[in-house]
């Protein structure tokens, strides 16, 4: 937890940042395409600092009617009790967080927190029926 009470994820930022280098490098997207939501302000401080200029960074708040043609979400909460927190509880800040994409969604998120909440434990089962969850090392 940051000061403020918010909260951050460095090892989520590493990901999201090497995410970003490849899609730019891949020539897929450009840097105005892509945007990275997050629910935690505190998280979003740290992707600021990280990320190239260009990168739009939101919260679920402000991505409203902001659509890109690639979203990056980092759920950023990851821990042993599995609290996902008030915020990835908020349907209607889920749906705008999954709806913003034009044609990438990326989620970054710590699969044994999220599956603690309904609506994200649907989601990641789905996902992992279509195979299209790909576990990364903890030490990334």
């Amino acid at each position: 937890q940051c000061p403020g009470g918010s909260y951050d994820n460095s090892q989520e930022c590493e990901l999201v940042n090497t995410l970003v280098t490849t899609l730019l490098s891949s020539g897929s997207v450009t840097v105005n395409q892509i945007g990275v939501i997050s629910p935690y302000n505190g998280q979003l401080e740290l992707l600021s600092r990280t990320l190239p200029s260009g990168v739009e960074v939101l919260t679920a708040d402000r991505a409203q009617g902001r659509d890109k043609e690639c979203i990056i979400v980092s759920f950023t909460r990851s821990n042993k009790e599995g609290q996902v927190g008030e915020l990835l509880k908020d349907k209607s800040r889920l749906n705008v967080i999954l709806t913003r994409a034009r044609s990438k969604l990326i989620l970054v998120g710590n699969s044994a927190t999220l599956n603690n909440n309904p609506l994200l434990r649907d989601l990641i089962e789905l996902l992992g029926k279509k195979k299209w969850i790909l576990p990364v090392s903890q030490t990334v």
